[in-house]
């Protein structure tokens, strides 16, 4: 996929989605795995290059995005526990399904 300003991007591994303004001075000439993008994010412009975003469909909302993080959350914690179900991860995949709603917090 061509990425093209005006594209609606997830940072890898932050809670922050933005759009891509244009790619940075200098990095035009460059393959694109190499090549940073600006992104804007909420008032602040970010450089990164393609395998540190997500291209998104559409313009999710902040409400998605935090649904999302907490899923990933939930599947690392599961993953944890059935590659080793110690004590440890038993209480972290219990919270992460407390935090998507799966169980009640106690």
């Amino acid at each position: 996929m061509a990425l093209k300003k005006g594209t609606s991007v997830k940072i890898t591994g932050r809670e922050t989605i933005g759009t891509i303004v244009g790619h940075r001075r200098g990095d035009k000439d460059l393959p694109e795995p190499e090549r940073s993008y600006e992104i804007h994010v909420e008032e602040e412009t970010l450089y990164f290059p393609p395998s540190h975003f997500e291209v998104l469909p559409d313009p999710p909302t902040p409400e998605r995005v935090a649904l999302a993080e907490r899923y990933a959350r939930l599947n690392d914690a599961a993953e944890k526990y059935t590659s080793s179900p110690n004590p440890a991860n038993s209480e972290n995949l219990i919270k992460a399904l407390a935090e998507v709603g799966f169980i009640k917090k106690t």
